[in-house]
């Protein structure tokens, strides 16, 4: 279970037979209460500060790419970015297709007794007595490009149609029934756009609850990985030639760089709203209030405990108990390396840059 920072403050205390702290205490603490709390800090600083890359403190972001611009600021507070695991894949041209908290960017296209409502981050279609429950969106395609539809059910059956107008279905129609009994089903289907709109349309028109889980559209072009290249590189054989670019000369990125001023770039310069995802690895912030969850796994809460009863007994000169609990922390570390970082499970087969060469195998 996560760790809360006065939880593991009134431990230290207890191993001290001190007072310990309750949420009233707790901000405005004093003396030996003061210096437990900046004992834990300061251990959990030491935890981070051991290692760059603790999976701990790894996070994931993505950015959508804006068509003709080419760099990206890197996220506040990075300590490393992970090069090698920048994605780029096309985005969903669905508005609000999971329907986290309404259904806003649809059309509500019911007709008769027909409803369709959000229930619980869905849409639910119903039909009522005599009606239509319906739901459109008008979706921006290129001509000639394959398209995949992933619809997820909750409960029900759905007609689903994709047309070139609103209501059509010339480029699919057929229904979508729910069968497992428990869980939700997807179900894809696919169209080529003969234009540079489609309009997809959701129905029921049984007297049932119909729930349509989530609804997303991509082109058929799968996410790849962007290949790292050193900035200098770029500067020496792409910037040029990119500098003097034209809309019409925008195509898909296959590279990615780091600039000098805490950004991305990416080459060639994206000609479509791509999104763009990669790992990087953070710092932590020094918990403050009682209810702070620290960053480090409950499993090595008796490591921060070492470091943290190492402050305190440093704080009151006991050099013979720091020594056996900074011996006792320094192991804990090199067993929480040994567990979280040093595992080579895989051997990465990758292209890898060569300086001003291109690329090398």
């Amino acid at each position: 279970m996560p760790i809360q920072y006065m939880d593991m403050v009134n431990e230290v205390l207890a191993s001290l037979n001190e007072v310990p702290l309750t949420q009233t205490t707790f901000p405005d603490a004093l003396g030996p209460q003061l210096e437990a709390k900046n004992a834990v800090t300061a251990s959990v600083e030491d935890i981070l500060n051991q290692e760059r890359n603790w999976p701990f403190c790894l996070q994931t972001q993505s950015q959508t790419l804006t068509p003709g611009v080419q760099t990206y600021a890197l996220p506040a507070g990075y300590r490393i970015i992970d090069w090698r695991s920048f994605y780029l894949y096309t985005p969903d041209l669905v508005t609000n297709g999971n329907f986290t908290a309404d259904i806003s960017g649809w059309t509500n296209q019911s007709s008769g007794t027909g409803t369709a409502t959000w229930a619980a981050g869905s849409a639910r279609l119903n039909g009522g007595t005599s009606g239509i429950g319906a739901i459109e969106q008008q979706l921006a395609t290129v001509n000639g490009i394959l398209y995949r539809v992933f619809v997820r059910l909750q409960s029900g059956s759905v007609n689903l149609t994709i047309g070139t107008t609103s209501g059509a279905g010339d480029l699919y129609s057929g229904a979508l029934t729910f069968t497992n009994i428990g869980g939700g089903q997807f179900f894809e289907v696919q169209f080529t756009a003969p234009g540079a709109a489609a309009f997809i349309r959701l129905s029921n028109s049984n007297n049932s609850n119909s729930d349509v889980d989530s609804v997303s559209v991509f082109d058929q072009a799968p996410p790849v990985a962007l290949r790292y290249m050193e900035y200098d590189q770029w500067r020496y054989e792409f910037r040029q030639n990119e500098m003097r670019m034209t809309p019409t000369s925008y195509s898909r990125p296959t590279f990615v760089f780091a600039n000098n001023a805490d950004q991305f770039g990416v080459s060639t310069i994206p000609d479509k709203p791509y999104i763009v995802q990669y790992d990087y690895w953070v710092g932590a912030n020094a918990p403050t209030l009682y209810n702070d969850v620290l960053v480090i796994p409950d499993r090595y809460r008796n490591v921060i405990h070492d470091g943290a009863m190492y402050n305190m007994y440093m704080f009151r000169d006991n050099q013979e108990q720091a020594a056996v609990k900074d011996r006792a922390f320094k192991s804990g570390v090199e067993r929480m390396r040994s567990d979280l970082i040093n595992k080579n499970r895989n051997m990465l087969a990758r292209a890898m840059p060569t300086r001003y060469k291109g690329w090398a195998v």
